[in-house]
């Protein structure tokens, strides 16, 4: 298991720096409430479930070495980002008008956290956004692929969970703390900068993903 700790550090360092990831997190659980921000949590993880079962099958590999295919995943991360960044400034735009500032993750907070109908859409952003996220692809096409060939199974069992846990942990801590009443009510105050600046900075992130920039 000499190989579990710098993949452990590599992993943990990719999942607390700030991303795509992180701001659908956050987001979801300021503007709407606790329990979307865990929904979209849930897809995140779901969607790094499937990056690190790819990276075990070796289809990421496949995917960082192929250039053409790396190529297509990353524009179409970009273009997804894109998408993301420009909902996001237009729901910002329209946030002085009640009842028009209906974007992804700009709905009204609710009370109580229930929003029925709204769980497999939180999840699914979650899910399209980790997909989408470049920097899972090359972790798991190149760091994650070339350590974990050299332990055995029950190791790789074990580095699954303890990721997946990290993983769900992290993103868990940043729904509940970016529900409380005081990061609410800071985040509402400045709500309309805060998201027009988010949705520009998606759009340059995937602006730089589909110019091969990034």
């Amino acid at each position: 298991m000499g190989t579990a700790a710098p993949l452990i550090g590599a992993y943990t360092l990719l999942i607390v720096s700030p991303g795509p990831d992180f701001l659908a997190v956050f987001k979801a659980s300021a503007s709407r409430s606790r329990i979307t921000g865990l929904y979209v949590a849930a897809g995140i993880v779901t969607g790094i479930t499937a990056w690190a079962l790819t990276g075990l099958l070796g289809a990421a590999t496949l995917i960082d070495h192929c250039r053409w295919l790396y190529i297509t995943v990353r524009t179409v991360g970009g273009l997804f980002l894109v998408y993301l960044g420009v909902c996001t400034t237009l729901a910002a735009r329209r946030a002085e008008q009640p009842g028009k500032a209906e974007g992804i993750g700009t709905t009204p907070r609710t009370r109580g956290g229930r929003e029925p109908g709204r769980a497999v859409q939180s999840w699914r952003l979650g899910l399209a956004t980790n997909l989408t996220n470049p920097k899972q692809m090359t972790f798991f096409g190149a760091v994650f692929a070339t350590l974990v060939p050299q332990v055995n199974l029950g190791h790789k069992t074990v580095l699954f969970v303890v990721m997946l846990a990290i993983a769900a942990g992290w993103y868990g801590v940043v729904a509940v703390l970016a529900s409380q009443p005081v990061v609410t009510r800071g985040y509402q105050r400045v709500r309309r900068g805060v998201d027009m600046t988010m949705g520009l900075l998606f759009v340059c992130i995937g602006g730089a993903l589909i110019s091969g920039c990034a």
